[in-house]
């Protein structure tokens, strides 16, 4: 790192990067070719389904001897059969076309072509309202980044503590009507089991919430500096919000090429002629193995890249603000984000290569783990079925914690230039040595995000409702906003939730690596003064130095509570 070379030569310029380019080293290369290979793979299984069937048999449908509708066909093995192909629906009474195909009038299409219209017609008077919601949705958005900076204390405490409150209260009421209906006959009584279920549910949170707060609590400090920090983060380099979009548009087209892909497999086959007797007779397109094997390579795939384009947001987002705080004079940042995107696609994109296979290999698992779970449903052995149970439950927080240490395996990556099991070792490390940090940002931080998300989804949906009351189905515009409007926050929360983590990872490192006389933190001084008061609070190892005396009064230096200024 540039920070040893620093070290070792006993000098610090204003501006000390990461690991430079010069210095970094591909790293993970097998997992590129793994990638490759993967692709090669699926190409040649969609290439056989393409050569076996059509998607025209998909969309434009086939008749009774297999001959696809609306286009010339070769020459047809089979005869006799009925055919059902016609030009026009209109020419049959009775019919109305839906997709291609001919239904009948009086079918529940018909029925529904009503509500269809309306619908429609509702699409066409609300789309500038659900464009409104977005936009609340986007200014509530900065609104929350700019008080996370400024008001971080108030938010967040107040916040955490009144939903502890909230699921008390809501304890207390439930078990209050528990009490009064369970002496009741009949549907009170019934329902007086439900009271109780949500009471020790209530409670329950309710008593993890607030456990949780008196352990962490003289660590919600750090959390609270923590939020500041990722908002000046994101102030100094605001164009990282806009990330998530070019995530987003990746990721529809990665979605509309595993659409296209489902299709082609979805219409393979080879005929087969089927007689139903008394003069029925139909050919219907049978999946070999490969076909079937195409189906689960394709969904593979798509899982996997779904989490390699998660994996390079998640890196180019580390790699900006690793830089940021590793840059002493903020102003001189340059170009944070190119650099980012160079260090991804030249050096460590087979890092995220592999980090996204580690986690598709995990969601295999827990697929195979849901499946063992369904059918053990059907055993008559209670130990067979709590065991499955237990066993999903484990594959389930294995997943959740292989996110997480991958995630900040990326942070290191970023940050070092080392492979990803080797920075996910140093991850794991920092995360065991500041554990209750941990757990503070991760439960208090985390919570509060979430709340947040829910705090603008709402805010949007209810101005979205005030401006849609009057159309005939309302809920289908607010249910288009809402789900707008939590991709827009969820992209901005995204990005500040990287941003805290590899903030917390900077100074874990940063505590590490430097000590704050010989070589100076890189830390903002407010941070250092959350530290050494946590410090202090914890056995009184060190003190601060005072402002007047550092040099510049730019570095606020951490020293031993021993060493003695002369006056």
């Amino acid at each position: 790192m540039v920070i040893d070379l620093l070290i070792k030569n006993k000098e610090f310029k204003s501006n000390p990067m990461l690991v430079s380019s010069q210095e970094r080293k591909r790293t993970d290369t097998p997992a590129i070719f793994v990638c490759i290979i993967f692709v090669i793979v699926l190409f040649s299984f969609v290439t056989y389904a393409y050569l076996n069937g059509s998607i025209y048999r998909f969309i434009n449908g086939h008749d009774d001897c297999g001959n696809i509708c609306g286009i010339k066909n070769e020459e047809n093995p089979y005869e006799g059969c009925g055919a059902s192909c016609v030009k026009s629906c209109d020419d049959f009474p009775g019919y109305f076309e839906v997709g291609n195909r001919c239904l009948f009038k009086e079918s529940e299409f018909k029925i529904k072509e009503n509500f269809f219209e309306k619908v429609a017609e509702d699409f066409r008077t609300s789309w500038f309202h659900i464009l409104i919601s977005v936009v609340v949705a986007m200014v509530f958005s900065y609104i929350l980044l700019i008080l996370f900076r400024y008001a971080a204390k108030y938010v967040i405490w107040v916040i955490y503590i009144a939903f502890v409150i909230l699921m008390a209260i809501l304890c207390i009421f439930s078990l209050a009507m528990f009490e009064a209906k369970k002496s009741k006959e009949g549907r009170e009584k019934e329902s007086a089991q439900n009271y109780l279920f949500v009471s020790v549910i209530c409670g329950v949170i309710a008593l993890v919430f607030g456990v949780t707060l008196l352990i962490v609590r003289k660590r919600i400090k750090f959390v609270i500096q923590l939020f500041k920090e990722a908002s000046k983060a994101l102030a100094d380099v605001p164009m990282i919000v806009v990330e998530p979009l070019l995530t987003f548009i990746t990721f529809v087209l990665t979605f509309i090429i595993f659409i296209y892909f489902t299709i082609i497999i979805a219409s393979a086959g080879r005929p087969k002629r089927i007689n139903y007797g008394y003069g029925f007779e139909d050919v219907n397109f049978e999946r070999d193995e490969v076909v079937k094997a195409a189906f689960v390579i394709n969904l593979i795939a798509f899982s996997w890249f779904a989490s390699f384009i998660l994996g390079c947001q998640h890196f180019i987002i580390a790699s900006t603000v690793c830089q940021w705080f590793f840059t002493r004079t903020k102003t001189e940042l340059n170009s944070p984000i190119k650099r980012a995107f160079s260090h991804l696609l030249r050096f460590h994109i087979g890092s995220v290569c592999l980090g996204s296979i580690l986690l598709t290999i995990v969601k295999i698992i827990r697929i195979i783990a849901e499946r063992i779970n369904k059918s053990a449903k059907n055993s008559q052995s209670e130990f067979i079925q709590i065991a499955a149970l237990c066993f999903i439950c484990i594959v389930a927080q294995l997943e959740i914690f292989f996110q997480y240490l991958v995630r900040n395996g990326y942070i290191i990556v970023a940050l070092d230039g080392t492979p990803l099991f080797d920075s996910g070792k140093k991850a794991f490390e920092l995360m065991k040595k500041n554990l209750v940090d941990v757990v503070a940002l991760n439960q208090i931080g985390d919570f509060v995000l979430v709340l947040g998300r829910l705090f603008v989804v709402l805010i949007s949906g209810f101005v979205c409702f005030e401006l849609t009351m009057e159309l005939n189905y309302p809920w289908i515009p607010i249910t288009l906003a809402v789900i707008f409007s939590f991709l827009v926050v969820h992209c901005f929360m995204t990005v500040f939730e990287m941003t805290l983590d590899t903030i917390f990872i900077c100074f874990c490192e940063d505590c590490e690596l430097n000590d704050g006389m010989t070589r100076p933190f890189f830390m903002s001084r407010e941070m250092m003064e959350v530290m050494i008061e946590l410090k202090s609070a914890a056995g009184g190892e060190f003190s601060f130095l005072k402002k007047d005396d550092a040099e510049g009064g730019n570095v606020r230096p951490m020293i031993p509570q021993n060493f003695k200024f002369s006056d």
